[in-house]
């Protein structure tokens, strides 16, 4: 019955089997990426915000050092 000849290439169950797997693997792959991922943003943006504060504490201590009593002004707002 058989002509003699090897065939070559993958059936179609292994096709589907193969597919299967790697939907599976890729489905844990991305629940395990995407939290570590938004927890890297939020640590990247608590940092920047942590910069932006030390910049604007540092600006606002030079401005004190640096400031005169004439260069105070007082504003009254007891009207209010």
């Amino acid at each position: 019955m058989h002509s003699g000849r090897k065939h070559k290439g993958l059936t179609l169950i292994e096709v589907l089997v193969a597919a299967a797997l790697s939907g599976v693997l890729l489905t844990i792959l991305v629940k395990i990426l995407v939290p570590g991922l938004q927890i890297w943003r939020q640590t990247q943006a608590v940092s920047e915000l942590e910069q932006n504060a030390m910049i604007a504490r540092a600006k606002i201590s030079d401005a004190l050092i640096n400031s005169t009593a004439e260069s105070i002004t007082v504003i009254d707002r007891s009207d209010r």
